[in-house]
């Protein structure tokens, strides 16, 4: 089974982790990855994306979804 970890650091609008690790399971499962899958998701505001998106990509300003191998 896929290990999945999901992370809210963010307030504005409430989350259900669990409903996100489940679905994240059915879409593995769908892809064909069922077993030694690790997959972290971290739902975060547009302030944090930003320091995220300047530290990894070098660019200052928010976007839609940051994605590492």
């Amino acid at each position: 089974m896929p290990v999945i970890q999901v992370s809210v650091n963010q307030d504005k609008i409430e989350i259900n982790p669990l409903q996100i690790e489940k679905a994240a399971v059915r879409i593995l499962g769908a892809l064909g990855y069922t077993d030694d899958v690790e997959l972290s998701i971290v739902l975060v505001d547009d302030e944090e994306m930003t320091d995220l998106n300047r530290e990894y990509r070098g660019v200052d300003s928010t976007t839609d979804v940051l994605s590492f191998s």
